[in-house]
């Protein structure tokens, strides 16, 4: 809904150039269509709208919020107590049901106590949005965003296609399928086998249209500087106002490509659950592993001398996690145990795993082709709390107290004590225990500042 309220304006055009538009922290700047934007991280659990200080400000003044309405969505009053405060602030819950999408018009109105002057701010466009590209990734035991989908060029797509240096040195498109929740300015972030080798695509009017295939070219360059041996590529997306693909698992399915653009490595390394070659760790179904790295160390090295007897093999996993040398068994496979808690540290995340033979002497005589594998899996971590004060991670340091909202977790029990641990810049840690609270799961918290 839209319309406008009935007050007396007291200056020319109804607009008062000294009632700032309320904002909210963090807001994006630069959506399409809107003065300002914000997403799901903004409002998870609320709308936290700020008035910055007006001219001639007073005990008893009245500060409304209106969102596309003739009511106001929320105000309040100033106290005697708050009139030296450099700005004031709205909470809308979010069951509230504020309304979403494009919002007009969203303004501030101030009525001065005592029945005096009305002031308002100028109207603006507020986006908002809860929805993430792609969907909600809803389907169980599936270990990446089933919505997100998108191929290799037929060149590189059959079981034995090798990337070699003469087609890296064309680059590779790869083409995204159109997902649920698309939209203009959408964001595809292309991860080539490694986090740092990115590629983004910012999707316009023709991608939405069908009128160009939405296409990520990844250059030469990504593809050298991203290694050789069994490559993961996979795709996310982040809308325009930062809501992430998700909120589970954002990558797509992972495709792997075999690459070898360097004729002086070793054959790759091969991650195995209980023997079977899985580059793609579930922990909630694979957590207990047994977790190894097999690895057959040829007779001859790449530069033709003989692989001496005695050699080591230095398993490492990026970037810098290095297991114990193992000796080799010339010609034979050997498999090297894998902790599985080391395993467990990597969930949601991805490792390049490569191995290097050592000579008796110590010296590197040999390095191998990089096998990823990525590790995904339900967090086990309580959930954060919420803190009302906050708004996109910002805490007025004129607030006296902030209040501290602990969510729902699992396990639960009425008899566990919560602690709350406050940590400031310098590492001084302040404890808060309260005890339990039986009849409610949802508890909140002051705390003076």
């Amino acid at each position: 809904m839209s319309g406008e309220i009935n007050v007396s304006i007291c200056t020319a055009n109804n607009v008062r150039a000294d009632l700032d538009p309320p904002y909210i922290n963090n807001a994006i700047r630069t959506v399409v269509g809107a003065d300002i934007g914000a997403g799901i991280e903004q409002i998870k659990h609320g709308l936290y709208v700020v008035f910055e200080r007006w001219t001639n400000l007073s005990a008893y003044d009245e500060f409304e919020f209106y969102m596309g309405d003739v009511a106001p969505i929320r105000s309040d009053v100033v106290l005697p107590s708050q009139v030296g405060q450099p700005r004031f602030y709205l909470y809308i819950y979010k069951d509230e049901q504020f309304p979403l999408d494009f919002v007009r018009p969203c303004y501030g109105v101030v009525r001065r106590a005592g029945g005096g002057e009305v002031d308002r701010s100028i109207e603006q466009t507020w986006f908002i949005r809860d929805e993430r590209p792609g969907g909600v990734d809803t389907d169980p035991g599936v270990p990446y965003h089933p919505r997100l989908k998108f191929s290799l060029p037929l060149d590189l797509q059959a079981p034995d296609a090798v990337l070699d240096p003469a087609r890296a040195a064309q680059g590779v498109v790869c083409t995204i399928n159109t997902y649920p929740n698309i939209r203009i300015r959408d964001t595809i972030v292309l991860e080539w086998n490694k986090e740092a080798s990115i590629v983004e695509l910012t999707l316009d009017e023709d991608h939405l249209a069908g009128n160009k295939p939405i296409e990520v070219f990844v250059p030469p360059h990504i593809i050298e500087q991203s290694g050789s041996g069994l490559l993961g590529i996979r795709f996310r997306v982040f809308d325009e106002v930062l809501n992430g693909s998700g909120p589970i698992y954002p990558w797509s399915q992972t495709t792997r490509l075999n690459s070898n653009l360097n004729p002086n490595l070793l054959d790759r390394p091969y991650f195995l659950i209980n023997r079977v070659e899985d580059n793609d760790v579930y922990l909630d179904t694979e957590g207990d592993g047994p977790f190894e790295i097999e690895v057959v160390v040829p007779a001859v090295l790449p530069d033709g001398t003989p692989t001496p007897v005695d050699t080591q093999i230095i398993v490492t996993f990026s970037p810098t996690r290095e297991l114990p040398p193992f000796p080799a068994r010339i010609g034979r496979s050997v498999f090297i145990p894998v902790d599985k808690a080391f395993v467990k540290e990597l969930l949601n995340s991805s490792t390049l795993i490569r191995y290097a033979l050592q000579s008796p002497l110590g010296n590197e005589i040999a390095s191998s082709l990089e096998t990823k594998v990525t590790v995904s899996g339900s967090a086990s971590n309580l959930p954060v709390v919420h803190i009302v004060q906050s708004q996109g991670g910002v805490i007025d340091p004129e607030e006296q107290f902030i209040t501290v909202e602990f969510p729902d977790y699992e396990p639960y029990d009425a008899s566990y004590n919560v602690t709350l641990v406050i940590k400031d810049e310098a590492g001084q840690v302040a404890p808060f225990e309260h005890p339990p609270s039986p009849a409610r799961r949802r508890r909140r918290h002051v705390f003076g500042l």
